[in-house]
């Protein structure tokens, strides 16, 4: 779990046992999802703004034959579904590379910045001091 003051909560699951996971990544948030596998990405989400105000409710929800039912709600959803072409390991290992280049010979930006490295870091190497691992001789 990562918390910080005036963040959202991050809540990072890493495990290989899910036999019947079909993504490689899911993202739950707060107006939506994302999952994604190494070759598609897909997300669906909502825009608060647009959508209808609800008065709360304090009375138990009910049909009109006075059986309990569950809330619902319907949503003007946005969905986007894209195909990624290529792997890591050359579309993104050419673009790491042409990134590198282009700041080295042309002066352009970083699009990864080295504080956003160092923070990187910093969650990793706090991850492996809460969670020793025992040292095997």
């Amino acid at each position: 779990m990562l918390t910080a003051p005036e963040k959202p909560v991050v809540d990072i699951e890493i495990s290989s046992c899910n036999a019947y996971s079909p993504y490689t990544y899911v993202i739950h948030a707060r107006n939506g999802s994302l999952c994604a596998t190494a070759d598609r990405i897909r997300y669906k989400y909502f825009v608060p703004e647009n959508e209808p105000v609800h008065p709360l409710q304090l009375e138990p929800l009910s049909d009109e034959k006075g059986h309990p039912t569950y809330c619902s709600e319907q949503l003007t959803w946005h969905e986007h579904d894209i195909t990624v072409e290529g792997s890591a390991f050359d579309v993104g290992t050419a673009k790491y590379y042409d990134m590198i280049y282009d700041h080295l010979v042309k002066g352009r930006e970083m699009a990864i910045q080295p504080w956003q490295a160092m923070q990187q870091i910093a969650i990793a190497e706090q991850v492996h001091k809460d969670n020793p691992l025992p040292v095997l001789y």
